[in-house]
């Protein structure tokens, strides 16, 4: 009889990263209770136990789940244009408004309707009138152009420069690379801001680079390119636990 053998498959056992759940559990640090959601202050991050009723902070553990949540990866949003060429990145940000921008669209026709009136009823120079019909006239040019205006973020191995294009009044900035420890997101007043943390001689400084923006999306990505560039971990920043919201 002829003998048949068996060949016998082996599983292999491969090792996954397990992926964090985007949610956490607190238990008491004293008794190690599990703590309600109710006795939960999550503005001043503290923690209360019903059953030793001892009071701790939980500072840490709202960081960490943050820090989850921060480390999701986020879609190339509309408005902004990457593109990578030898050692350098650039990025393309449509600017947002800035304050001088929506106070000349508000007031400014204004200005031309009085300034004509005082022009023929008081004899007022002519030149107030032609001077805000000129600056209104170009505040209206710059409204309709306004998806070529731009800020450049352009960074390479030393420097990273950034650049309003049309400047604005806007400051350009230049930033050694080697200084640069964390970039992270602020908001206030309803606004986004990019903000670097800066290493100096006389310690850590926090830049902002840019803000103004409405999109959360728009300044993740930005924060997600800029440390995948730089080579930056993605991890909380205390300003950034206060004021960001995740979404």
């Amino acid at each position: 009889m002829q003998q048949q053998t068996k060949t016998v498959y082996k599983e292999k056992m491969v090792e996954l990263p397990l992926e964090q759940p985007p949610f956490i559990k607190i238990n008491c640090p004293s008794c190690g209770c599990e703590t309600l959601a109710s006795d939960i202050n999550l503005e001043s991050k503290v923690g209360k136990c019903q059953s030793c009723n001892a009071v701790y902070s939980i500072a840490d553990n709202i960081d960490h789940l943050q820090s989850i949540a921060l480390k999701k990866e986020v879609d190339k949003p509309e408005g902004v244009d990457i593109y990578h060429y030898n050692d350098e990145m650039e990025m393309e940000i449509e600017q947002p408004w800035s304050a001088l921008e929506i106070i000349a669209i508000s007031i400014l026709p204004m200005f031309v309707l009085i300034s004509t009136l005082l022009f023929f009823k008081k004899g007022i120079s002519y030149l107030w009138p032609t001077g805000t019909l000129l600056a209104t006239v170009y505040s209206i040019i710059s409204l309709v152009n306004r998806k070529n205006h731009k800020i450049l973020i352009n960074v390479d191995d030393k420097y990273l420069h950034l650049i309003w294009k049309p400047s604005k009044l806007m400051p350009s900035k230049k930033i050694r690379v080697s200084d640069i420890d964390q970039v992270y997101i602020k908001n206030m007043n309803s606004m986004y801001y990019i903000y670097a943390v800066i290493n100096g001689p006389r310690g850590q400084k926090h830049q902002n680079l840019v803000g103004g923006f409405t999109s959360h999306s728009m300044v993740r990505y930005i924060e997600q390119e800029l440390e995948k560039f730089l080579n930056l971990p993605d991890k909380a920043v205390p300003e950034e636990a206060k004021t960001t919201i995740v979404k």
